[in-house]
């Protein structure tokens, strides 16, 4: 999956502070934060991680008051954790909605281009893109 920044805010109706366009493609934790990631800082214990992640968004509240400056892109939004909620479950519909993946025995010329939303799989031993 990937998704802006911008489009994360408006599923949310949170704000955007920094990169509107920077890619998300996955959720982690603030402290495994890397990039394409976006994390959440719902717990100020955890605000330490906010300033050397290298997440390239994070989700906080409306009234987040950075004591450093932070590289990533800031989402706030009025919930963080129920914004947190509804971004997993976007993130996991989105899984679950996914085509069969790569199955071993699908066979693909070393010099095909292949984008890497498509799935692979056997049919009598031929590829067949889907």
């Amino acid at each position: 999956m990937q998704v802006t920044a911008q489009a994360i805010c408006q599923i949310l109706n949170g704000t955007v502070e920094g990169d509107p366009n920077v890619v998300i493609t996955h959720p982690a934790k603030i402290e495994e934060g890397t990039e394409g990631s976006i994390c959440f800082l719902a717990n100020p214990k955890y605000e330490a991680f906010a300033y050397d992640s290298k997440a390239s968004a994070l989700l906080v509240s409306d009234d987040f008051v950075a004591k450093k400056p932070i590289a990533a892109t800031l989402i706030r939004v009025k919930d963080v954790r129920q914004s947190v909620a509804i971004l997993l479950q976007q993130f996991s519909q989105y899984q679950q909605s996914k085509t069969p993946q790569n199955r071993d025995l699908a066979f693909i010329d070393d010099t095909a281009e292949v984008p890497s939303s498509t799935s692979v799989v056997p049919t009598n031993l031929r590829s067949v893109f889907i």
